[in-house]
């Protein structure tokens, strides 16, 4: 089960998040694990990333692997997101759809390097 809960008073494309947190468990053959997913504003993902992290700043993507409890939780934030996006030339929906990827593949145990070519596979299905 993929559970998707918006903690923010933005608006946030729910339906288009699951059925990408769905495609990257299918093509991982990792279809039925149970996934949690927080949006949240700029200011909690601040307090996130420097309590886990130990960075000052807003992380977009942050994963947190609890396998006793299915693949973990993957945590978003939109505003960030965003920024990246612009800088990279895609919609933010896009680039909720590569964050979610790219947090899931980090549950899954990816690498950065080992992850590239699924994230491109995965974004080009979301143009």
């Amino acid at each position: 089960m993929i559970e998707i809960q918006n903690l923010t008073r933005e608006s946030i494309p729910l339906a288009f998040l699951r059925k990408a947190a769905e495609s990257v468990l299918r093509k991982e053959k990792k279809s039925g694990r149970d996934l949690s997913v927080a949006i949240v504003d700029e200011e909690r993902m601040k307090e996130i990333s420097r309590a886990y992290k130990g960075k000052k700043d807003a992380a977009n993507v942050l994963s947190f692997p609890m396998k006793e409890f299915g693949l973990g939780e993957v945590v978003l934030c939109k505003k960030a997101i965003a920024k990246d996006a612009k800088n990279y030339g895609i919609t933010v929906q896009q680039g909720m759809a590569f964050m979610m990827a790219h947090g899931i593949l980090h549950l899954l145990g990816y690498s950065h390097k080992a992850m590239e070519s699924k994230e491109s596979a995965i974004l080009s299905q979301f143009k």
